[in-house]
């Protein structure tokens, strides 16, 4: 039993970093690509 929670504690650290990593994935690229239309849209009017 004692080997199963290690297991389970393990993977809870596995999940937690994920979870981490996928909010900071987010975080980073939402702004990005909310920039990224600003521009777009700029360069879109002053270049037709």
């Amino acid at each position: 039993m004692k080997f199963f929670d290690e297991c389970l504690k393990k993977q809870d650290e596995i999940w937690n970093k994920r979870v981490v990593f996928i909010k900071k994935g987010l975080w980073a690229t939402i702004p990005t690509l909310i920039i990224g239309l600003i521009v777009g849209l700029i360069l879109g009017i002053f270049f037709r």
